[in-house]
């Protein structure tokens, strides 16, 4: 699908274009008050994209890219950029560090699931958190999570492994 029609939607604010395969992300360019973008990709056999497009629209709060070949999350440019961005969701997008989320300093919800990421830890940084889901991870423990005391939300599904949630007394 062509989505360069949208380019001159200048007022958007939301947009969800989930499951559909335009040629290019080009047009986002010019949607400069986009505060919604979801663009979770139908699965397997999906092309690559010029996700650096995405960086430019600095004036998002929520943002989906579930199930893209993102490999990193600097793909989508300087993430301190998304000064904005309360909601990430980012699931099976092969991301293996989440050290570049620390950058946005408005983020409240976190979504991450069946990604190879290997280093958890740094979640414990992210003290502004109201939501997190962490989905099909081998987690122990939430060891890594006791300094979130923001915590409304807690998704920690498909973790088999999971034997020890003592730190969340704490």
């Amino acid at each position: 699908v062509d989505f360069s029609p949208l380019s001159v939607m200048t007022s958007l604010e939301v947009l969800d274009i989930s499951n559909t395969l335009p040629p290019t992300l080009a047009f986002l360019t010019n949607l400069t008050n986009l505060r919604e973008f979801d663009f979770d990709s139908p699965g397997q056999g999906s092309p690559e994209f010029d996700y650096s497009v995405i960086g430019t629209l600095t004036t998002l709060e929520r943002l989906s890219l579930a199930f893209h070949t993102l490999g990193s999350l600097e793909v989508l440019g300087p993430l301190a950029n998304f000064t904005e961005l309360r909601e990430l969701l980012v699931s099976g997008t092969g991301i293996e560090e989440i050290i570049p989320i620390l950058t946005l300093p408005s983020l409240r919800s976190l979504v991450l699931a069946f990604d190879p990421i290997s280093d958890l830890d740094v979640l414990s940084l992210l003290v502004r958190l109201e939501e997190l889901v962490l989905v099909g991870f081998d987690l122990v423990d939430l060891q890594s999570l006791e300094p979130l005391v923001n915590l409304r939300s807690l998704n920690v599904r498909d973790s088999p492994n999971l034997t020890d949630i003592d730190a969340l007394s704490a």
